[in-house]
């Protein structure tokens, strides 16, 4: 089996649309190009653990599907995550969002506490 990789930090650039057009962005003009299924299967098959998974864009609201497949993927395969951030512009709103969200959010719980049941012993519950 393959080495694979801990990443201390990872920003995920979702895809390069954005819905505004703002003077001070750092990403340059916007570009209809959206990360695909098989980009995530490849760096997914390749991570062992995310200290820092920070979501980018364009804006990054704009692939919502990619969002809920990256969250559920990571999920399935039990890959650690410590920290999940997402920038966005807070023009769009989506109910997916937010559930995709809540489940990162669990899984991080559940990543920190299978790490400290690994270290004393702490049975972790089995939902959040």
């Amino acid at each position: 089996m393959d080495k694979k990789i801990t990443f201390a930090r990872l920003d995920l650039e979702l895809t390069r649309r954005c819905n505004l057009i703002c003077r001070h962005c750092y990403n340059g003009a916007a570009q209809d190009v959206d990360i695909t299924r098989a980009m995530i299967g490849r760096l997914l098959n390749q991570t062992a653990e995310f200290g820092q998974l920070i979501i980018k864009g364009g804006e990054t609201l704009l692939n919502v599907p990619m969002l809920e497949y990256l969250v559920n993927r990571i999920i399935a395969r039990k890959i650690p995550v410590h920290y999940f951030g997402m920038v966005t512009n807070g023009t769009v709103q989506s109910v997916a969002v937010c559930k995709a969200i809540n489940r990162m959010a669990c899984h991080i719980a559940r990543s920190r506490c299978r790490s400290e049941e690994r270290r004393v012993g702490k049975e972790c519950p089995t939902e959040c």
